[in-house]
């Protein structure tokens, strides 16, 4: 879909009230500042405005990056240790979910905006996709635990665990299509096209872009669509193409025993790519001990486990890629459609 058509469905949102516990409110700050920086990004860019001047964008990504490496874990732990109400806890943790991506993406933003036809080298971006692993290895460990007590499946944080997984392996199969296709760039999708109520049946995890053609396409991402995720929700095709984690990215596993069967494990094709890589190399700028200690858990989780990238760009990206380019139809979507029972 053309890029202005897209934007002129999502509706700015209005700034969110800052939770009234201080701490809380500490925590927020950061990333709902950033979020908003690269919401009005996004829609400038979208909506062909002007874009920002390139040396000053660039300062912006590093302070970004800087902070992101610095101190999203930390903020992450903090908001866990506060004791509050669940609901108030969860939506704040999904307040995180956007910059645990971007925060290893953060150049392809560069890609987007500045695009001057030279591809990226396969070794930057596989540095990228490394950087996603990483900061992803400590959630998979943490999935892998749950998922392995009855008590704790389906729990709100197994749930959380399994939805950010799925859209880093997203990702990181994004960018492998990047490798052959130099005129794309997949991005997170911020806030105003992930969780806007006046576009529910258009919010996305993930913009797919095409630079060149200046076409963009809505990635919304299920763990898998058989157990009962998206069911029910009726998203507009003209935007939106879902992506079935367990049965497009091979992301499933079955439980032990004589009555196994099967579950959804996202996180897969990020640990595959970590546990694959030579010892001897590791992603730019990132710390060499981090790195190590990652590699290790993603090592110990796929042992018994495998990968299927290769089987999920083949999946994908003719599917995505068709409905990159594909005309909308006419139908206008003015009143979001309301939640079916399953």
């Amino acid at each position: 879909m053309d890029l202005r058509r897209f934007a002129e469905a999502y509706s700015p949102l209005p700034e969110k009230i800052p939770p009234s516990n201080a701490e809380r409110r500490e925590l927020l700050d950061a990333p709902r500042k950033w979020m908003r920086f690269f919401d009005e990004t996004m829609d400038d860019y979208l909506s062909d405005e002007l874009n920002p001047i390139e040396d000053a964008f660039i300062e912006q990504l590093r302070t970004y990056s800087a902070w992101n490496y610095r101190s999203l874990r930390s903020s992450v732990k903090r908001m866990h240790a506060i004791e509050d109400g669940a609901t108030q806890h969860n939506n704040a943790m999904n307040e995180f979910t956007f910059h645990h991506l971007n925060g290893p993406m953060a150049p392809l933003w560069h890609r987007a905006l500045f695009s001057d036809g030279n591809p990226f080298r396969t070794q930057y971006l596989t540095d990228i996709q490394l950087n996603l692993a990483v900061h992803a290895a400590s959630t998979m460990r943490q999935l892998v635990r749950l998922q392995s007590n009855p008590a704790t499946i389906e729990t709100q944080p197994h749930k959380q665990a399994k939805g950010l997984l799925s859209e880093v392996d997203t990702a990181v199969t994004g960018i492998e299509i990047m490798k052959t296709h130099p005129e794309l760039v997949i991005l997170p999708a911020p806030v105003r096209y992930e969780n806007n109520p006046h576009a529910i049946d258009r919010n996305v995890d993930l913009l797919l872009i095409d630079t060149e053609k200046q076409q963009v396409r809505g990635l919304q991402v299920k763990t898998d669509t058989y157990e009962g995720a998206g069911r029910g929700r009726l998203y507009n095709p003209d935007y939106v193409s879902i992506i079935d984690g367990a049965n497009e990215l091979g992301n499933s596993t079955f439980t032990p025993g004589n009555n196994a069967r099967r579950l959804s494990l996202p996180g897969q094709i990020a640990m595959g790519i970590l546990a694959e890589q030579p010892l001897k190399q590791s992603p730019a700028y990132m710390n060499r001990s981090e790195y190590m200690q990652a590699r290790q858990i993603a090592k110990e989780i796929m042992k018994t486990r495998r990968s299927y990238l290769g089987h999920a760009v083949l999946n994908l990206s003719g599917r995505l890629l068709h409905d990159l380019y594909r005309q909308p139809s006419d139908t206008q979507f003015d009143e979001a459609p309301r939640e079916k029972s399953a």
